[in-house]
């Protein structure tokens, strides 16, 4: 099964749904920048802004994405792009937010 990826646009209902969370895993964050990224124009601020992070949190996942070779910052530029690696993570996490299903405690009731 192939999940298909679209760039999430800022002030869609699914970006503002994990603007109201309190609280979002590592994985889910991760996963939030690495749509941003695929949308194009990834500098730093559009993926802060896009994922709804602080600049020093940003920072903190920028540094993880790129060690684990997630994204890669372009030469010459402040853009940020998706590597195979980091598609690959997408298709694997939204799979398994679909097995899973969402992790809002008050639906699993």
């Amino acid at each position: 099964m192939q999940v298909e990826l679209e760039p999430r646009k800022p002030g869609t209902n699914e970006e503002q749904h994990f603007h109201a969370k309190k609280y979002r895993s590592r994985f889910e964050i991760a996963s939030t920048i690495l749509h941003v990224v695929v949308g194009g124009d990834a500098t730093k601020t559009r993926l802060m802004y896009g994922s709804f992070l602080s600049f020093a949190q940003i920072n903190e996942y920028l540094g993880f994405l790129l060690a684990n070779e997630l994204i890669k910052k372009e030469e010459g530029t402040r853009m940020y792009s998706l590597t195979e690696k980091g598609m690959r993570f997408l298709h694997i996490y939204e799979e398994l937010s679909e097995l899973v299903g969402p992790d809002d405690p008050a639906r699993a009731a």
